[in-house]
């Protein structure tokens, strides 16, 4: 048995076992859920229902999310190996968009259904 040696000062570095665009994109995709997850806490502010205290409406919207949440574990996985872990990513920023343009079209004028189903969709981006 030979013991262990360190690299000499030429010899290059072990190479780590993911190069560094994964971890990148990693970090990418986990931002962008952090920030969908993070909606409903602003956006109740943004809504008003402070200044009218509603809390069922208000948990109906943290409901709804994390449905969406649990939804995207049955679709998310088949289309992850269907098409692949791109296809997925990218499926998921596209639904993230049409929820954001949901929640923006829709907001507290209209009838509180449409919110419920933008923060839905957010969910299941985010999951």
């Amino acid at each position: 048995m030979h013991p262990q040696s360190e690299p000499g000062p030429g010899a290059p570095p072990d190479r780590p076992a993911y190069g560094s665009a994964v971890i990148a994109k990693s970090l990418a995709g986990l931002l962008v859920s952090g920030l969908l997850l993070a909606l409903p806490g602003a956006l109740v502010l943004v809504w008003r229902h402070h200044i009218e205290s509603n809390y069922l409406l208000i948990a109906l919207y943290f409901l709804a999310q994390i449905l969406g949440v649990l939804s995207a574990s049955a679709w998310a996985i088949r289309l992850m190996r269907a098409r692949g872990l791109g296809w997925t990513m990218a499926g998921a920023c596209a639904l993230a968009v049409a929820s954001l343009l949901t929640l923006g079209l829709f907001a507290p004028p209209a009838h509180w259904a449409w919110r419920v189903a933008g923060l839905f969709l957010a969910g299941s981006a985010a999951g």
